[in-house]
């Protein structure tokens, strides 16, 4: 998705945010009942160290710049109404793409 930490970090809010959203209607209704949530998302790229075999593809040492931009990304997301409540889910976090945002790619 992105070559270095620096090549996420220079992209504004939208830009990202397109990008996440292209990522995420890529893997389908199957997975988390094509929902998504912010929390999950995070947890694929810092994963736990005790986790074999399975690194983060950035450098800790970027990690709260790359949470922020991350973050701002999605809350960009939300408020386009790109990404949506589906139900009482939704009170927990859950997202997931409204309309024929399942089928958007970028």
């Amino acid at each position: 998705m992105f070559p270095t930490p620096d090549a996420l970090l220079a992209l504004e809010p939208d830009a990202l945010g397109a990008k996440i959203l292209a990522l995420l209607c890529k893997r389908g209704p199957n997975q988390n009942q094509g929902m998504f949530h912010l929390g999950n998302l995070m947890g694929e790229l810092w994963p736990y160290p005790t986790m074999p075999g399975y690194q983060s593809p950035f450098p800790r040492s970027k990690r709260p710049e790359i949470d922020l931009a991350i973050s701002e990304a999605w809350a960009w997301l939300e408020r386009e109404r790109l990404l949506v409540a589906p139900d009482t889910n939704g009170h927990n976090g859950w997202v997931v793409p409204p309309g024929t945002g399942l089928h958007l790619s970028l």
